[in-house]
């Protein structure tokens, strides 16, 4: 999304342009959304997070006809739940975390950091029927490192911190853990 690891949003190269390209579209959402963090698998499929007013939604999208295959459901922010219950609803645009940011590793997973404060490792699989879905194959709890007394829905008035994790990365040789 930011071109680089230091997040410069500066890019070496132009986009592509083609012959008579076309555009094409797809809502989302009933109201609002934008899936701003997009990669691509090795075999071209498009995997993205598209907020909405609601939440998070992890796609696999047919790049030809941007049809959704497989679609997973993130847990909700608490900038989300502060919005709706405060009637603030810029907290929601002015929030990162939860999983807008997130990379493939090596095995085409998705990894990504959520509200709950833990990092997940989600593939997806095409079942014997030709339909797609995604799984969580690894989990890790950073609750013991990160404070997180959060707004949610059980828990409105929070009198401690929360520390929201936007993004995580590989490091330099690659190893995003486990």
């Amino acid at each position: 999304m930011h071109a680089d690891a230091a997040g410069s949003g500066t890019y070496p190269y132009p986009g592509p342009l083609g012959r008579d390209p076309e555009v094409s579209s797809e809502q989302i959402a009933p109201l609002g959304g934008e899936c701003a963090t997009a990669t691509f698998d090795t075999a071209g499929r498009l995997i993205t997070v598209c907020g909405t007013f609601t939440g998070f939604l992890l796609k696999l999208l047919d790049p030809r006809t941007l049809d959704t295959l497989a679609e997973y459901a993130l847990p909700q922010r608490a900038s989300t739940v502060e919005a709706i219950t405060r009637l603030d609803f810029s907290k929601i645009f002015k929030d990162t975390s939860g999983g807008a940011y997130f990379y493939l590793d090596n095995q085409d997973r998705v990894v990504l950091a959520d509200s709950r404060q833990h990092i997940q490792r989600i593939a997806h699989e095409q079942a014997a029927d030709g339909s797609w879905h995604f799984s969580v194959v690894d989990d890790w709890d950073l609750t013991g490192q990160v404070p997180h007394d959060c707004v949610s829905w059980t828990n409105l008035y929070p009198s401690g911190t929360c520390d929201p994790v936007t993004s995580v990365m590989p490091d330099w040789q690659g190893a995003s853990g486990g």
